[in-house]
């Protein structure tokens, strides 16, 4: 047997619920990924796959759904747009009112 089927060999099986568990141990450290994959003699690249397939530290929102606000008043002169935001569908959010810049830049992190 070569070196590399060795280590594989030792590896454990490591299946969904192993991942979960770990994703699960790693946000409860505190700890960043590469530290805690160091701790626990994990491979990196490999946990970070099972994070992004999992998704568990980012839950997917389940649907976007347009809106649309009427004004109280009649807007006089036209609004210059602060930021635009284009998904994919070609659907745009514009922001016209500079002081939701802050929130919406914290929600997208």
């Amino acid at each position: 047997m070569t070196d590399s089927i060795q280590s594989e060999a030792k590896q454990p099986i490591q299946n969904k619920q192993f991942w979960i568990e770990q994703i699960k141990l790693k946000q409860a450290s505190k700890l960043s990924g590469a530290s805690y994959c160091r701790q626990h003699k994990l491979i990196v690249s490999k946990f970070r796959y099972w994070e992004q397939k999992l998704n568990l530290t980012h839950p997917k929102a389940s649907q976007l759904v347009p809106v649309k606000l009427n004004p109280s008043e009649p807007v006089s002169r036209p609004m210059n747009t602060k930021c635009t935001l284009t998904f994919k569908g070609g659907h745009e959010l514009k922001v016209y009112d500079q002081s939701v810049l802050p929130m919406l830049i914290s929600l997208l992190k």
